[in-house]
């Protein structure tokens, strides 16, 4: 059997895949998706931070064989401490815990050559009265994505978190230096050893936002600093012990082409874009090669990547916000006719429902577009065309 550490939206297609290869999977999650409920042959409620809460419950399930976590760094964490205990294989805690901790992967990035790593710190005061001119950045050192960011220049902001708590327990910060320049992502795995990229995609940020993004499309990067990114890539997971899986990498050009690391992670980024866009992009499916990769099946993953298409697609997604959008449920039906061989939409119908108007964070979009074609400007094209679409039927649009 094989125990999977959570079983929301975002993991659901994993299960799915082990289901359909054969395998008896059951779940840890609070709060799992319906399908999840569906797919599961045991479920066990419990909170990724208190392993303990159901540690006795994970015991008593004699037959586990690996223990899975996808599109979550707070589930690979825990997922990492069951295989320790149970002494089973997969990537282990110190790796986990490299991928999901900011501070542990600056240290790496300062021994990375052909990057540039901002100036940072842990002593934030420190850091604000050495460089008071700088622009910054305030992270909490475990964190994902855009959640508990902060943006800052003079040390005076930053009175609001002096004793701020999390948990109950002290935040362990990080300050950086903010670059300027245009955002991207890498995604990509790692299978025996070996680093392979996907797809290079450049974000667009939210307008009158510096960290949340409406919009990942294809980039368009000469082959020079293709190789230039896979080259930091190799490097940085050499200084591992070892990692098989699905790795999200962030970073910014500036205007002269530096790269400078933002962070990375060793999951595929969630909201559909590994296991939908990047999957069709490609050719393959990658929750099925996350689940080959996380099983040790080097053999199946290998013989998976093969099975992509010579010629690559492009593609992109635009997240809509609820201060821009709101979606009927009566017009469910209309929406769904806009869907065609290469558009998928999904409105995300509970924050519709929800009321939320001005919270524009990751969790808060209410629908998503991803469009595949041929070229970039082809997907861009049909992106606009789709929202204006979708703009006539929304119940207030900016």
């Amino acid at each position: 059997m094989l125990l999977f550490v959570g079983g929301g939206r975002w993991q659901q297609s994993a299960i799915a895949s082990a289901k359909n290869i054969g395998k008896k999977v059951a779940v840890i999650d609070a709060s799992p998706s319906k399908t999840t409920q569906k797919l599961a042959s045991k479920l066990i409620s419990g909170d990724f931070n208190q392993i303990d809460g159901f540690w006795e419950e994970v015991r008593c399930i004699s037959e586990i064989s690996h223990v899975l976590s996808f599109n979550s760094d707070v589930a690979s964490i825990c997922a990492s401490e069951i295989r320790h205990r149970l002494g089973l294989p997969g990537n282990d805690f110190q790796t986990i815990k490299v991928l999901t901790n900011k501070k542990l992967q600056r240290e790496i990035f300062d021994r990375v050559s052909g990057l540039t790593n901002p100036l940072w710190s842990c002593d934030v005061n420190h850091f604000c009265l050495q460089y008071p001119n700088k622009n910054k950045v305030l992270k909490k050192q475990e964190s994902a994505g855009s959640r508990d960011v902060f943006f800052f220049k003079n040390f005076e902001d930053l009175n609001f978190v002096e004793h701020a708590n999390f948990f109950g327990q002290p935040i362990d910060w990080l300050v950086e230096q903010y670059f300027y320049g245009k955002e991207h992502t890498v995604e990509g795995c790692v299978i025996d050893g070996n680093v392979n990229i996907f797809e290079i995609f450049e974000k667009r940020k939210l307008t009158g936002s510096l960290k949340v993004s409406d919009q990942l499309i294809s980039a368009n990067l000469n082959c020079e600093n293709e190789k230039k990114l896979l080259r930091i890539l190799r490097q940085f997971f050499s200084f591992l012990p070892e990692f098989a899986g699905l790795f999200h990498f962030e970073f910014i050009f500036d205007c002269t082409e530096n790269i400078m690391p933002v962070e990375i992670a060793g999951r595929g980024a969630g909201f559909g874009v590994i296991d939908e866009l990047v999957s069709k992009i490609i050719g393959v499916d990658l929750s099925l090669l996350d689940l080959y990769l996380q099983l040790g099946n080097v053999s199946d993953a290998n013989a998976l990547m093969k099975s992509s298409p010579v010629v690559k697609k492009c593609g992109g997604v635009r997240y809509l916000t609820p201060s821009h959008y709101k979606f009927k449920i009566e017009d469910r039906k209309k929406i769904e006719s806009l869907i065609k061989k290469n558009v998928k939409i999904e409105v995300f119908w509970q924050n519709n429902n929800a009321g939320i108007q001005n919270k524009d964070t990751d969790s808060d979009r209410v629908a998503k577009i991803i469009v595949i074609g041929n070229e970039r400007e082809e997907v861009l094209a049909r992106l606009d065309e789709v929202e204006i679409e979708l703009k006539s039927m929304s119940v207030f649009s900016v």
